[in-house]
């Protein structure tokens, strides 16, 4: 595994996780509404 590699894999959670705190709820109904579905959480 390449050291880009090792940044996305603990850069793209914590990115996902910072924006789901932030927006939060919000967000969810959005993801839900567009999918049609309850977003998995």
């Amino acid at each position: 595994m390449t050291r880009g590699e090792m940044t996305a894999w603990v850069a793209v959670p914590a990115v996902m996780w910072a924006v789901r705190r932030r927006v939060g709820p919000a967000a969810l109904r959005f993801y839900d509404s567009i999918r049609g579905r309850p977003c998995p959480r």
